[in-house]
């Protein structure tokens, strides 16, 4: 996956510049400082997991508080859902098309090397994280038309990503068992927004194949 991410340190105890605490950038070809990206990433890692957690919980509680009777929350919650659920399939779709995602390399997982292990699990939580939440705005449409106002959910809305030239239209789900041909459609907006233009102009890499085939 082309990545723009850069690394720095943030100098504890240094006077500020400029009102600014002074940085110092990380070399990646430097052993010690490759090591601390690996601790950090670790930590990172711990604290996402323990952090997913409490979100599902969350998350849980929220969608039993949302079926009560006469629930005052369900519409503000089908709408968050929405919202992230396009935000979900727009960087799955990403990858897609800009990665080079593991599940698209004819190899069994046991002769895969490690990061091709990591991408590939990566990249199947992703999906499954965005078909589980699919189903929950789902749960939620099934709502009384009272309580849950689905036409605030037609139509979608006009967006324009980050490192995209076009803005475009992101449509919210409209079929409950349709998640695969959703999910499809993410790839063709990454086309639309014209995302490739921008790749090339920050000379990170090509797009794999139209549609990721």
């Amino acid at each position: 996956m082309p990545n723009k991410a850069t690394y720095s340190y943030l100098l504890k105890g240094r006077p500020l510049n400029n009102g600014q605490r002074r940085e110092e950038d990380i070399d990646v070809d430097n052993v010690q400082d490759c090591q601390n990206l690996i601790d950090v990433a670790i930590l990172f890692h711990i604290f996402v997991r323990r952090l997913e957690l409490v979100a599902c919980a969350t998350l849980e509680k929220q969608l039993f508080d949302a079926y009560k009777p006469l629930s005052t929350y369900a519409q503000r919650l089908f709408e968050q859902l929405g919202r992230i659920l396009l935000t979900l399939r727009w960087r799955v779709s990403y990858y897609k098309v800009f990665g080079q995602p593991a599940s698209s390399k004819n190899v069994q997982w046991t002769e895969m090397q490690p990061e091709d292990q990591e991408s590939l699990f990566f990249e199947k939580r992703l999906e499954m994280v965005t078909e589980s939440l699919y189903h929950f705005f789902f749960f939620l449409e099934k709502r009384p038309k009272k309580d849950v106002d689905r036409a605030a959910a037609v139509g979608g809305e006009r967006r324009k990503y980050e490192d995209t030239m076009m803005e475009v239209v992101d449509e919210f789900p409209t079929e409950e068992n349709g998640f695969e041909r959703w999910m499809e459609k993410g790839k063709a907006l990454i086309t639309l927004s014209d995302a490739a233009s921008r790749e090339m102009q920050l000379g990170l890499g090509q797009v794999r194949a139209p549609f990721g085939h």
